[in-house]
């Protein structure tokens, strides 16, 4: 069926008298539901974003589609007991290639509707199958593939918004008994957006570089992809005359769902060691963006608190 029909994923900010609102849904990460979707919620399916009128605070607002992207990994809910029934269990999955839509699609609009229910009850359903034509209109009305994007330069943003996370575990989502991956995440896909994205994160952990690091580093700074250098990291700078390797991944949601990286990235951080660091940014595009700083993630994977594994192949002729 995934051929034909793509998903819409409901996410209110507010549920009917609170009775729905403990679901762990985080916009662009992950998707928190109920049993009874498991058969329709499964890696690989597009989806489109849906919220109703209700709004925080006793708000109101238009039905609409605001947000689309690629079912990930799907996993059980950890939280709920072991002995819970199959009928009563809990979901979740991660969220891949998310692409905020630059301005909201109205369900309903001057006669227009994009998905035509046979009473109320229906626009209740919190995972519905819509054709795949259906989305593509959607997705159309949406201005397709336009980040929200208040902040054209990274260097547009204000220093004391940019939020240091101490720990870069932080910005990772746990995924728990993680089925097989959907593909590559929205922060390693390849066109001019990512490149856009990939380009502002950077920029950004550039110019915090240039104002956290001590004279040394100050003086060494450099970033070296902007020049179209590649030896598996994009930027450096010397501390105590050793060379700090900087490589910048970055996604335009609140946390990562895994980091990608190249073979040469892999190698370079094996061969550079605690010399080398991942540089997380999150909420791209943004004026509140977050970075955090994963320091010698070959010594984490050795440690098993990180896990490595290949996601793609390549056919040569013989």
């Amino acid at each position: 069926m995934s051929e034909t029909t793509a998903l819409v994923l409901v996410e209110n900010e507010v549920t009917v008298g609170g009775d729905y609102d403990f679901w762990a849904d985080d916009t662009g990460v992950q998707y928190h539901y109920p049993n009874q979707y498991r058969n329709r919620v499964r890696p690989g399916r597009l989806f489109v974003y849906y919220r109703g009128v209700r709004r925080a605070r006793g708000r109101r607002g238009n039905a609409e589609y605001f947000g689309s992207g690629i079912i990930g990994d799907v996993w059980p809910d950890p939280a709920q007991p072991t002995e819970t029934p199959p009928a009563k269990r809990r979901w979740l999955c991660s969220i891949e290639q998310y692409a905020p839509f630059s301005r909201p699609v109205r369900a309903k609009d001057r006669g227009r509707v994009f998905e035509r229910m046979s009473s109320n009850l229906g626009w209740r359903t919190g995972v519905r199958e819509i054709p795949v034509g259906t989305f593509g209109k959607i997705l159309r009305a949406a201005s397709p593939g336009a980040v929200q994007n208040r902040n054209r330069a990274a260097s547009n943003v204000d220093a004391a918004s940019v939020t240091v996370v101490e720990r870069a575990v932080d910005l990772l989502l746990k995924r728990p008994q993680a089925g097989p991956r959907a593909g590559p995440p929205e922060y390693g896909a390849g066109g001019q957006r990512a490149t856009e994205i990939g380009t502002w994160g950077e920029e950004l952990v550039y110019q915090w570089l240039e104002r956290t690091l001590p004279e040394e580093g100050r003086r060494t700074l450099d970033w070296i992809s902007h020049r179209g250098e590649v030896p598996g990291w994009d930027i450096e700078y010397r501390s105590s005359g050793d060379r700090v390797a900087i490589e910048v991944k970055t996604t335009t949601v609140s946390r990562f769902t895994s980091i990608p990286m190249t073979s040469n990235e892999w190698d370079a951080a094996k061969s550079n060691g605690k010399n080398y660091a991942i540089a997380l940014v999150v909420k791209a595009m943004t004026t509140h963006p977050g970075i955090a700083l994963l320091w010698d993630p070959s010594a984490a994977h050795e440690a098993g608190s990180l896990l490595i594994e290949p996601v793609g192949y390549r056919l040569t002729q013989v």
